[in-house]
């Protein structure tokens, strides 16, 4: 399925437990999946970034700087803690 094909998500604290799952989850529906944390996604999430839509980002800066370079908008926030 691609429910969420080419929608743009971010998951804060993506890389470990639910927030991993729910990573994974999105990648399997087609999303382009954004992970904050400062822990290294490759290692807590293996195969996440082996898909091209992750990115593993830790400051507020980049965050917004990342996102609005390749994207105009946020399709969906999930936000954990």
């Amino acid at each position: 399925m691609s429910r969420f094909l080419d929608k743009v998500v971010f998951v804060t604290d993506g890389t470990s437990g639910l927030g991993a799952a729910t990573c994974q989850l999105f990648i399997n529906e087609g999303a382009r999946v954004f992970v904050t944390d400062e822990i290294r996604v490759n290692v807590i999430c293996p195969g996440l970034m082996d898909t091209p839509m992750v990115n593993h980002l830790t400051k507020e800066a980049a965050v917004v700087q990342k996102t609005r370079i390749p994207f105009l908008w946020v399709d969906l926030l999930i936000r954990r803690r």
